[in-house]
């Protein structure tokens, strides 16, 4: 009945399956989200589609490991999600929360679907640039963001600052982003202070993330201290596995003095949408905040702030 063999997992084909237990007896979970709706429409025509299910399993694998502890924390929660709900700036918004917050706890990759938006980190009806931006690329990885500003804008920008600790990253960071100009790479991981700390590496994924004892040794700081008082930041991009509340504690002075645009990740931590929302309003009172989800699955969800 197998249809073979793959890295030592049995395969069965989709005609065995049914032949041997009948499509009535048979329920189906999707695992992959970049090909969910391919997948459905094709089991559709044995199956019936209630029988047929989606599941975020990366979410639930790096980010969600207690569904109680997370449920809990919703329920713990609640007149703060309400609070920020009521903060929001605009109905897409609102939606947005909405559906993050069912998909993050049911699994269910269509609600994520029904508020997915392109330009990360750029969102259209959200971010403009002009033609004198200063852009502070915080995970920059190996240059993509990079390349997405200068080709999306045509070189309107006056300076890119790449944040990057990730020593692998940056080598190839460094190749990429030499033939623009105003590109300054900080080989450092942006924190609330200066010390040495560990990179636990993920470069093949862009998912490196600083750890206190594993690793190799790297350096962090503040962007206060890495930024010059005389440069007038006007863009934040910020996805950092988890340390974006640290890296924003440690830029207090950029943003309260600059205002600048802000995009932030805060799908690595279940409490980040809340306690980073919660921080920026605190510095800057005036910042409108808005959040949009970038990707078919639970990861890419961007908080972005505005000063008007």
């Amino acid at each position: 009945m197998w249809g073979g063999y793959k890295r030592g997992i049995p395969i069965i084909s989709l005609e065995n399956l049914i032949t041997q237990y009948g499509s009535e007896n048979i329920y189906i979970v999707i695992a992959s989200p970049k090909y969910e709706e391919e997948i459905s429409d094709l089991l559709k025509a044995h199956f019936q589609e209630e029988d047929i299910f989606s599941f975020e399993c990366e979410l639930y694998y790096h980010y969600i490991h207690d569904i109680d502890d997370y449920r809990k924390y919703l329920q713990d929660k609640e007149e703060d999600f309400k609070k920020l709900y009521a903060r929001l700036a605009d109905d897409t918004s609102k939606l947005t929360l909405e559906n993050v917050l069912k998909g993050r706890i049911s699994g269910e990759l269509k609600f994520f679907r029904e508020v997915f938006v392109e330009d990360q980190y750029f969102a259209k009806d959200i971010v403009k640039l002009g033609k004198e931006e200063v852009l502070l690329d915080v995970g920059a990885y190996i240059g993509d963001t990079v390349e997405y500003i200068v080709q999306k804008y045509n070189d309107n920008y006056k300076k890119i600052y790449c944040f990057e600790p990730d020593q692998r990253c940056v080598d190839e960071l460094k190749k990429n982003v030499e033939k623009y100009e105003n590109v300054e790479i900080i080989a450092k991981g942006a924190w609330n202070k200066y010390e040495k700390m560990f990179i636990q590496e993920d470069s093949a994924h862009g998912a490196s993330s600083i750890s206190k004892t594993e690793g190799y040794e790297i350096e962090v700081d503040c962007i206060d201290n890495c930024i010059g008082e005389e440069e007038r930041v006007t863009h934040i991009k910020m996805d950092i596995e988890g340390a974006e509340l640290s890296a924003l504690q440690g830029a207090k002075r950029v943003i309260q003095t600059c205002k600048p645009k802000l995009a932030i990740c805060v799908y690595h931590k279940n409490e980040d949408i809340l306690e980073i929302s919660d921080y920026l309003l605190s510095i800057v009172p005036d910042y409108k905040l808005y959040l949009r989800h970038h990707n078919i699955s639970g990861t890419e969800t961007v908080l972005y702030a505005i000063y008007d």
